[in-house]
């Protein structure tokens, strides 16, 4: 890759280079080594070129002042025909900026009139400058890595500025440079997007208005002339590109609150590691730039270091303002106290040579006006006779029809058509061995290109072809060294037709009704503008496609390909309006699968369709793919699955059905529609609402069904269930769902675990096998059935039915392990026991009706707490052990009042049944204690009194009908009152404690 640009360390003041051609000399009869005298010339050490003109130059010693002058250094445009050494070159007026008192070896000279990354070319007499050593500079350009010179004072250095492949920010600052590699490739739009306000300058005299401590350094947005609150002209918002991670020295965009397409002017700087944050937050921060060396880290930490201020009431956005002396206040602000940034501007590529025009050996054929015809011999082969190679009929200024003949070079040829009016068609004659053509460039529209064999594509940047100067990047994308297939400047294409494999890019500015390709699609650009006023729809029809991009001004109404992959590790884009129809087939005779592996912008701005995307067929994987959509999706359909996808849309997506999905996000601002997939693992679904979503498993494939994904859906008023139905048909583990509005029904035919279910509805059903770890937290919960839970929340306003049921066939007894929180619970049965749990109802109805109404539990209640605010109205059990059961007592008692003011006046149980085990002898109840003001009927089979001494056993102040079994007694009471004649007795640790104290010693 070529270098930007060129830094050497200068030596310290007063320590000469040595000219390597200078031969080291012994003096006779001395011990010491003495030089020749002979010292190279001072040179520069670095020179910088930007995209707007600008040069700036290091030399290797501070230079004489008087002999820095404006005549030596001359900025050289190509003129309107693009090409350097013609008569209309241009030499544009410059400004200097040279000052001894601040940097005696920097120059800064600056170009008027030259637009942003146009080329041109710099000229600098080393003969006017001088050093400080009386020496000229020795200017020769020897290469972007080189220092200037030949070894002899003076001369001229020249070189050519083109724009780069890779392109370099340059931030210039009160502290000093930081170069920023900016991710062209990886975040277009946002690169683009800074690109276009440096270009314009309304960076320039900024300054960084926000410094948080181990966050971020934020620019951009606020122009360093009093009053300083003014904001320099804004483009419209950028789509959001998230995917690189917000890390340490990495550039990102920032944007409002709750919009994760709003970012426009401002950027901001990590400071340290903010992907925890920042990579998730607000649809993600699109990081679209890192700076690439050590020095620019400084820097940026010089900056962040620097003591902020509070001046919200010179503008609201600068409570943390990086000031650069002490003692400032807001009302004493002076841009010298701010932290500038001077310039960002973006390094173009020098070199020596201009750019080469394509070799002339070449036939040409001329028509009776100025039309021509020119075809090149790149393969270096040889051509044969005109009338063997192609047929031309001409029509005036036109050209009728091209037919290329079975003479025709089998590789390396190059067709250029130059005509002042149209071309009808380029017909391929030849049989169905025919050979690849190496470009075809028109600078007229083409009705049809029908060829037989393919294009190879060659490299056209910068070169001059049949009177055509190209730019240095045909497509725009930032490489200067790709291979060009097709090339028309100007008027719409029919029809192009490829029967062979393409290999190298399509730019038609303005764009192409169709477009076919019969074999391999590779490392192809489709650049297809709309300068017209035609916006009809294209169909384009691809076989396979690897390490390809579309970019298109037009919605593309059909676009087929047998599959979509890439190779190179450059990320592929389809970029247009909108598709219609987008169909990845496969094709199974020959093993092709048909996987898609590309990212997709889609801005739906057209108003042809309310769909960004209305039907997306992928017969294979969908995989490492992101789609940016300015519309809905109508269907999208990945029959392999998705992996490694992200999908953000400013709508949302009417149904999707897929094989099994991975690490994949949908970001919708709108409604999903059905969801349909093998499974789903890893990723989360950000909607408002969602109508079903359903796993389905895949036997062939061994899947169950799992599903395991994050969720968050936001609500939308006009619908007020938010997921009408989620049915899994494996597992449903490790996610977090939180959402806004009322669920139907959540059916898990596998288990449930590590789940997080936050609603701020109601949920109608909740069912599925065993639960472990997993809370459901809903404003009411109509429904849950279970197999086995353990461990985990339930809390709601109103639990109307909770049921374990148990599973013998899986070997599950049936029981609960969790905590309950309600304000009521109408019904809780457990087939087996309840154990390590606690059930907190919180309803106070004085006694109108009961908090929980009814816990009914086949097996036993085990080191358990029961607690209502109110009253509890039934609990069946065939044990109960090491359990409290309190109603309306003080939330601190845990074991017997020791005051009657810990109870309360209203609190009742109406019924509790603890039947004992079937054909056991062991105790029923035992270590545990019931307390409230009222209790209703008691029934309790076989205490166990021995409790280690530890009394335990039943408190109320009254008790309305109470019988148990203990130390082999039977006893049974009516109507007890602490003034009843015959309290129950205290056999041994077990007590009934009318009045609710324990009776005198």
């Amino acid at each position: 890759m070529l270098r930007l640009w060129n830094r050497m360390s200068a030596r310290p003041a007063g320590r000469p280079r040595r000219c390597a051609a200078s031969p080291i000399q012994f003096e006779p009869l001395e011990p010491r080594l003495m030089l020749s005298g002979d010292f190279c010339p001072p040179v520069f050490v670095s020179v910088f070129a930007d995209n707007r003109g600008q040069i700036v130059l290091t030399a290797s010693e501070d230079l004489m002042p008087d002999t820095v002058t404006p005549g030596a250094f001359r900025i050289i445009s190509a003129g309107a025909d693009n090409i350097f050494g013609t008569a209309d070159d241009a030499n544009l007026p410059i400004t200097l900026q040279f000052d001894p008192d601040v940097d005696a070896r920097r120059i800064i000279f600056q170009a008027s009139g030259l637009e942003a990354n146009q080329r041109y070319q710099v000229r600098v007499d080393g003969s006017q400058i001088r050093g400080v050593s009386g020496e000229m500079i020795d200017a020769e350009f020897n290469g972007p890595d080189m220092p200037t010179g030949d070894g002899t004072p003076g001369g001229e250095m020249m070189f050519f500025a083109r724009p780069s492949s890779a392109p370099i920010a340059q931030f210039v600052t009160s502290l000093g440079t930081i170069n920023v590699r900016l991710f062209q490739g990886q975040t277009p739009l946002s690169v683009a997007n800074f690109q276009n306000y440096a270009d314009t300058g309304r960076y320039d005299n900024t300054f960084v208005h926000r410094s948080v401590e181990n966050f971020v350094i934020q620019g951009g947005g606020f122009i360093a002339s009093p009053p300083f609150s003014q904001q320099p002209p804004r483009d419209p918002p950028v789509l959001n590109e998230p995917g690189i991670s917000n890390l340490r020295g990495t550039l990102a965009f920032a944007k409002l609150g709750n919009d994760p397409n709003s970012a426009t002017n401002q950027w901001f700087f990590n400071l340290g590691d903010n992907s925890a944050n920042l990579d998730f937050q607000n649809g993600g921060f699109t990081v679209f730039g890192e700076i690439i060396d050590d020095a620019g880290l400084e820097i940026m930490d010089a900056i962040a270091a620097l003591m902020t201020i509070n001046a919200s009431q010179v503008a609201g956005a600068f409570t943390d303002l990086p000031v650069l002396n002490e003692g400032v206040t807001p009302g004493s602000l002076t841009a010298d106290d701010l932290m500038l940034i001077e310039r960002i501007s973006i390094g173009m590529t020098t070199s020596a040579e201009p750019p080469d025009e394509l070799d002339a050996d070449s036939v040409s054929v001329f028509g009776p006006g100025s039309a021509r015809v020119t075809v090149y011999d790149i393969s270096g082969l040889g051509l044969g006779p005109v009338s063997d190679m192609i047929d031309v009929r001409f029509n005036g200024e036109s050209i009728s029809s091209i037919r290329l003949l079975p003479g025709m070079p089998a590789q390396g040829a190059g067709i250029a058509l130059t005509s002042s009016g149209s071309v009808g068609s380029v017909r391929d004659a030849r049989g169905a061995d025919a050979g690849d053509l190496s470009f075809l460039i028109s600078n007229a529209p083409v009705n049809l290109i029908q060829l037989r064999g393919g294009i190879t594509g060659f490299n056209l940047n910068g070169q001059l072809v049949a009177g055509i100067q190209f730019d240095e990047d045909i497509d725009g994308d930032g490489d200067f060294f790709d291979l060009t297939s097709i090339f028309v400047p100007s008027g719409r294409i029919n029809s192009i037709h490829i029967g062979g494999d393409l290999g190298g890019d399509v730019v038609l500015n303005d764009g192409a009704f169709r477009i076919r390709v019969d074999g391999m699609t590779s490392n192809v650009d489709f650049v297809l503008g709309m300068q017209g006023i035609d916006t009809r729809p294209m169909n384009m029809q691809l076989g396979r496609v690897t390490d390809s991009s579309i970019i298109s001004d037009v919605r593309i109404a059909n676009l087929t390909a047998v599959e979509w992959v890439n190779l190179d590790g450059t990320r592929d884009i389809i970029e247009t309006p909108g598709v219609n129809r987008l169909t990845i087939t496969g094709d199974r005779r020959a093993g092709i699968d048909g996987n898609f592996n590309a990212d997709m912008i889609l801005s739906n701005q057209d108003g042809l369709s309310p769909a960004a995307i209305s039907r997306m067929i992928v017969r294979g994987v969908m995989s490492n793919s992101e789609l940016l959509l300015g519309g809905n999706i109508g269907t999208l359909i990945a029959d392999g699955g998705l992996n490694n996808v992200r999908i953000n849309s400013d709508q949302g997506i009417g149904a999707l059905r897929a094989g099994p999905v991975s690490n994949t996000i949908f970001v919708f601002n709108g409604d999903i529609g059905n969801v349909r997939v093998a499974e789903w693992f890893g990723g989360a679904i950000l909607a408002d609402t969602l109508r079903t979503i359903r796993t389905t498993g895949d036997r062939s494939q061994g899947l169950e069904g799992d599903l395991a994904v994050d969720m968050r859906l936001a609500g939308n008023p006009s619908i007020p269930v938010s997921i009408r139905s989620a049915i899994v048909s494996g597992d449903l583990h490790i996610g977090f769902w939180e959402i806004e509005g009322s669920v139907g029904r959540i059916v898990v035919r596998g288990d449930t675990r590590d789940m997080d279910i936050d609603l701020n509805g109601s949920i109608n059903l909740f069912r599925s096998n065993h639960v472990e770890r997993t809370d459901i937290i809903a404003m009411e919960i109509r429904q849950i059935r279970a197999t086995q839970w353990e461990g985990g929340l339930i809390q709601t306003n109103v639990l109307q039915r909770l049921n374990i049921t148990g599973d013998n066939r899986a070997g599950l007894a049936g029981d609960f392990r969790g905590d309950i929180n309600t304000l009521r619970t109408v019904r809780v049965d457990i087939r087996n026991d309840l154990r390590d749990s606690t059930i907190t109802v919180n309803e106070f109805t004085f006694g109108e009706r009961s908090s929980l109404v009814a816990l009914n539990v086949t097996g036993v209640i085990i080191n358990s707490t029961i607690r209502a605010t109110d009253t509890i109205g039934s609990i069946i059990t065939n044990g109960m052990v090491n359990t409290r059961v309190f109603a309306n007592v003080n939330q601190n008692l845990t074991g017997f009042p020791t005051s009657t003011a810990q109870v309360g006046d209203f609190g009742a149980i109406q019924r509790i049944l603890i039947r004992g085990p079937r054909g056991v002898a062991t105790p029923a109840f035992e270590s545990s204690i019931i307390v409230s003001n009222t209790l209703g009927r008691f029934e309790l089979s076989r205490v166990g009194i021995d409790n280690t001494g530890a009394p335990f056993g039943l408190a109320a102040r009254n008790i309305n009908q109470l019988s148990y079994l203990a130390g082999g007694e039977s006893y049974s009471f009516r109507l007890l009152t602490p003034s009843s004649p015959a309290p129950p007795p205290t056999v041994q640790d077990f007590q009934v404690r009318l009045g609710l104290l324990a009776p005198p010693a």
